[in-house]
């Protein structure tokens, strides 16, 4: 199993609980096409899921305007 499969199953397995939920608001006879596509959808944005940084504290409270 590769990175990309690994980080993959991992997302999947912390959404899970999420997509479910989600399916529940769904007409049964559309839920499993949903789901599939939900699943797909998690997969092509692996990329850009990846390449997200959150900024450290102090990057953090240097965006906040303490002005207001």
């Amino acid at each position: 199993m590769n990175t990309i499969d690994y980080d993959y199953h991992t997302l999947l397995t912390k959404f899970k609980p999420k997509i479910k939920k989600s399916l529940n608001q769904t007409d049964y006879q559309k839920r499993e096409e949903l789901e599939q596509e939900l699943k797909l959808k998690l997969y092509e944005k692996m990329p850009v899921i990846q390449n997200l940084e959150a900024p450290g504290l102090i990057e953090f409270l240097g965006l906040i305007n303490f002005d207001k």
